[in-house]
């Protein structure tokens, strides 16, 4: 375990109206769940991530890359939905993947899903993850929320480099945050300007 996990923030639960809140030990919503449906994706912004759907039509040996776990909302769906997928979960808390699972009812791992307890601006740095991926979905926060917890230039640049061609990045970012120019002008740059925007 590395001295940063020895840091982090609690991992912290609410309920209200039938909707489980995930939490970083503040009131910030860091993700949720309709207890009755906890396979559908409930946040509108998590649904906006599976917009790769709308440019690769999925098929056996397709593999997609999601950096932050959160709830899970997006592996589950995944994994219910799209069968013939493999995903890749990466995910620095260990607690975030213990309440995923517990809280959640995100899958154990098994042929289709793999779950790595590891910093994301390492794994798409690797060797081994390049040109490997059909799709990536980034979702990287933190308690305070201030921003993406990776927004460089490098780090945009090595999503890039561990898609296919033809690939798909989505990435939440929020659009009233100092951070939103710094990061679109960073994945305009890593990829040439290919950028659609969501409201």
């Amino acid at each position: 375990m590395s001295d940063l996990s020895m840091a982090m923030e609690p991992v912290t639960f609410s309920e209200s109206g039938g909707v489980r809140y995930l939490h970083f030990g503040s009131e910030l919503i860091q993700g949720a769940m309709r207890i009755r449906d906890p396979d559908e994706i409930y946040l509108e912004y998590n649904q906006q991530m599976m917009a790769w759907l709308l440019f690769l039509e999925t098929k056996p040996g397709m593999r997609i890359a999601q950096l932050g776990l959160g709830t899970g909302a997006l592996t589950k769906f995944t994994h219910r939905y799209c069968p013939a997928v493999k995903t890749t979960v990466v995910e620095l808390n260990p607690a975030v993947i213990v309440s995923a699972r517990s809280m959640f009812f995100t899958p154990d791992d098994d042929r289709r899903l793999e779950t790595l307890q590891a910093d994301a601006k390492a794994f798409v740095q690797s060797a081994k993850h390049q040109g490997h991926f059909d799709a990536v979905q980034v979702d990287l926060y933190d308690a305070i929320c201030d921003g993406p917890a990776a927004s460089s230039l490098d780090f945009y640049k090595g999503c890039y480099d561990i898609l296919k061609s033809p690939g798909v990045l989505t990435v939440n970012l929020f659009s009233r945050h100092k951070s939103f120019d710094i990061n679109l002008n960073n994945i305009c740059e890593a990829f040439d300007n290919r950028v659609l925007l969501f409201p």
